[in-house]
């Protein structure tokens, strides 16, 4: 017992040490809404499909904006979710 507890607490530092970049469709998405602002757009909306990476695309995006950012999930299971990620890609910026 004391062993897997060993093993839970050090696989925990390891994983909460990796580094959280965004990927390529990310990384273009994020390129767009940079240049739309930078025309005076003040309003986005991104739409993409299930399982490219929202979450971490819009705790990205936070990162980069001034102001305000509305989030809306339909489900709470989403809420926690999305609350992991925004704290996870914060932590790699710091």
């Amino acid at each position: 017992m004391i062993y897997f507890l060993y093993f839970v607490n050090a696989s925990l530092n390891l994983l909460s040490e990796t580094v959280i970049e965004p990927n390529y469709l990310q990384t273009a998405v994020l390129d767009a809404l940079h240049y739309y602002r930078d025309k005076g757009w003040k309003k986005d909306i991104v739409i993409l499909p299930t399982g490219t990476g929202k979450t971490f695309l819009s705790a990205f995006d936070t990162l980069n904006t001034k102001g305000r950012i509305l989030f809306i999930v339909h489900r709470l299971n989403i809420l926690s979710q999305s609350k992991e990620a925004f704290e996870k890609s914060t932590q790699t910026k710091k």
